[in-house]
């Protein structure tokens, strides 16, 4: 799978690519929405994205929101670090379907994925 992963935390970005491509997965990686809208739109086959909801700018929602209000036909999995009614209004501000909360484990973001493409 083509994977295009979005957080303006260094760390976080390698560590999520360097867990996706552990298990075959390709992946794009951005740190910003503005970049992960650029890369979109020069490649538009991108199977999953994965975004951070909570980044400095513009957040993971006004991302979600693009993928939503255009063409493209991909699921997306937001990762948040923020804690209780705050993702859940993210949750649903974005109308989201698949969130994962931070800090989490390798496995539960391999995990997330799998679930993410079965419902595709």
């Amino acid at each position: 799978m083509k994977i295009l992963v979005i957080d303006d935390d260094d760390f976080m970005l390698e560590m999520i690519g360097m867990a996706l491509n552990e298990e075959g997965h390709t992946t794009h990686k951005g740190k910003s929405v503005d970049e992960a809208i650029s890369l979109l739109e020069q490649e538009k086959d991108f199977d999953v994205v994965i975004t951070d909801i909570v980044m400095p700018e513009k957040d993971g929602t006004a991302l979600i929101n693009h993928i939503h209000s255009s063409d493209l036909r991909m699921p997306v999995l937001a990762i948040t670090g923020g804690m209780g009614n705050d993702v859940d209004d993210y949750v649903t501000m974005a109308n989201l379907k698949h969130t994962l909360q931070k800090p989490f484990s390798k496995k539960g973001l391999v995990l997330a994925v799998q679930q993410m493409l079965a419902t595709v």
